[in-house]
């Protein structure tokens, strides 16, 4: 549909470039999305790269671009099977692959879900928290949620808030 802009008024528009993945890296520190970023590579390739060394293919880096945002958004091998459209089991397998190849983020989600369970919280970098221990009372299927939003919270909400700054910046 077509925007009528005044004459007084500027119209701009942002793309954060793989916000997601820049905040992942942010909050877990995992070198291969710190250092693609930081030397301006696609950190897809670096990250299929970390899992199969040389060898990595463009459909490795496929594997690894599901998998970056699967994960950025509390995904599991099933969401990964699901988008790949590949049994779970060789999903199951490139999880798995995954985490020995980034072990950094690894611990950092195990630590997201043990803080979570454990004080029923979890915030992002700018102190933005959201309460989970209603969920880990409610049996497996919310306590599953519970652990997708230890993952999911601190990487989404940063959006939200960068957007919300740069809204109300002048």
């Amino acid at each position: 549909f077509p925007v009528t802009i005044p004459k007084d008024c500027i119209w701009w528009g942002a793309d954060y470039e793989q916000e997601e993945l820049r905040a992942l890296a942010e909050v877990s520190g995992e070198p291969a999305f710190v250092e693609a970023f930081a030397n301006g590579e696609d950190p897809h390739m670096a990250t299929a790269r970390k899992i199969w060394g040389d060898k990595a293919t463009p459909k490795h880096r496929k594997y690894a671009k599901t998998t970056n945002y699967a994960l950025s958004y509390g995904g599991n091998e099933f969401t990964i099977a699901n988008k790949l459209g590949i049994p779970v089991e060789q999903a199951r397998k490139i999880l798995k692959d995954y985490e020995r190849g980034t072990p950094v983020l690894t611990q950092w989600k195990n630590r997201q879900m043990q803080f979570g369970r454990m004080y029923g919280y979890v915030s992002n970098i700018f102190g933005v928290y959201r309460k989970l221990y209603y969920h880990y009372r409610s049996g497996k299927k919310y306590a599953d949620y519970a652990d997708r939003t230890c993952l999911n919270h601190p990487i989404q909400s940063i959006g939200g808030v960068l957007s919300q700054f740069y809204r109300d910046w002048e």
